[in-house]
């Protein structure tokens, strides 16, 4: 009886001793070959997935906010302006994940915790790339950025 241990239990302001048998720990994975394929593998394919959609997804941006403050500032201004708008963003960005993930992990309403993100999300988003586009000054980029 190796895998029997001893429970307590309150019943009614008693204490009884009862002992009960746990089944032993079985892997979820039937092969050592099996773990190493998917060690290796999975690992690999996130990382490169996770690279492409990040490219995806910010490349349009960062080269159009290039272009952008090409067009506003004049020719010796354009690399710190491009850097402080930048840099903006990102500090910005930094700052409101975190408080925008716990807003909505909070977030109770009868859409649901992330329903509600997924569509305002978005919606932030095309405001920032019209601000891009539509922007003829510094601020309305740093606010894009």
């Amino acid at each position: 009886m190796a895998n029997v241990r001893p429970v307590r239990s309150r019943v009614e302001g008693s204490e009884s001793r009862m002992t009960r048998a746990v089944p032993p720990a079985r892997s979820a994975v039937s092969s050592p070959a099996a773990t190493m394929r998917a060690g290796v593998l999975l690992p690999v394919a996130l990382v490169a997935a996770y690279y492409g959609a990040y490219v995806a997804v910010m490349s349009p941006p960062t080269v159009s906010m290039a272009l952008r403050v090409r067009d506003v500032v004049g020719a010796g201004q354009r690399v710190s302006t491009l850097s402080t708008v930048l840099s903006v963003g990102a500090f910005a960005a930094a700052i409101a994940s975190p408080l925008l993930g716990a807003l909505s992990d909070r977030t109770t309403l009868r859409f649901g915790k992330r329903r509600t993100w997924l569509v305002i999300g978005p919606l932030v988003g095309l405001t920032g790339l019209a601000c891009i586009g539509l922007g003829g000054a510094v601020w309305l980029l740093v606010l894009a950025g």
